[in-house]
């Protein structure tokens, strides 16, 4: 269902991206395969659009290392267009590396185009099975969600950045700051997060 290589730019494993379609795995395909372009947002919203950016890193790439694997997706966003953004979202996929396309379609309507999703994955099977790797997972979140913010910083300081995590993501996204969330968010240089259903293994809930 996810073979067509995209052939637009701004997302993963497309001409503009250092990563090949095929590696991303299959949520990584479906996820940015369905990124919306500019065309189809002026037709929903009739109004002047800009197509979205999405990132996802192939899980063979991930080292282990969080500060290198840190610097890989600050480039890769680099590389799309990412930082040119008003707005910049940082997923915590599923255990499988399923985004939510209804919050990742949802934010690029409601910037008409003016953001970027980036994702990482942290395994590649169900959450279920991939609950033992919150914990590391959450320690790397924070670590890609740093180094974002201080690129951001450098090149766009009034991009807003967001945290967003669903299920087995929404314990990794929220464990990546700890107790004293929002104060963490602010520290980080994050402006919100959205975490969904529900983190009730999460230290931090």
């Amino acid at each position: 269902a996810y073979a067509a290589v995209p052939s637009r730019h701004g997302v993963s494993g497309g001409p503009d991206s250092a990563y090949d379609f095929g590696d991303l795995g299959r949520e990584g395909r479906r996820f940015v395969s369905q990124a919306h372009t500019a065309d189809e947002l002026i037709g929903v919203l009739a109004e002047a659009a800009t197509d979205p950016v999405r990132a996802f890193l192939p899980l063979d790439v991930i080292t282990g290392d969080p500060e290198a694997d840190a610097q890989l997706v600050v480039d890769e966003v680099e590389r799309l267009g990412g930082f040119a953004k008003g707005v910049l979202v940082l997923a915590a996929p599923t255990g499988d590396g399923y985004v939510s396309y209804v919050q990742t379609e949802t934010v690029e309507l409601l910037t008409r185009g003016d953001c970027a999703t980036v994702a990482v994955p942290y395994a590649n099977v169900p959450s279920a099975v991939a609950f033992p790797r919150r914990a590391r997972a959450a320690a790397a979140y924070t670590v890609y969600a740093e180094a974002l913010a201080a690129r951001a910083r450098e090149v766009n300081p009034a991009m807003r950045l967001f945290a967003f995590g669903e299920s087995l993501g929404s314990i990794v996204a929220l464990d990546a700051f700890g107790p004293d969330l929002v104060d963490e968010l602010t520290r980080a240089g994050f402006h919100g997060g959205l975490y969904c259903g529900v983190p009730i293994f999460s230290k931090t809930d």
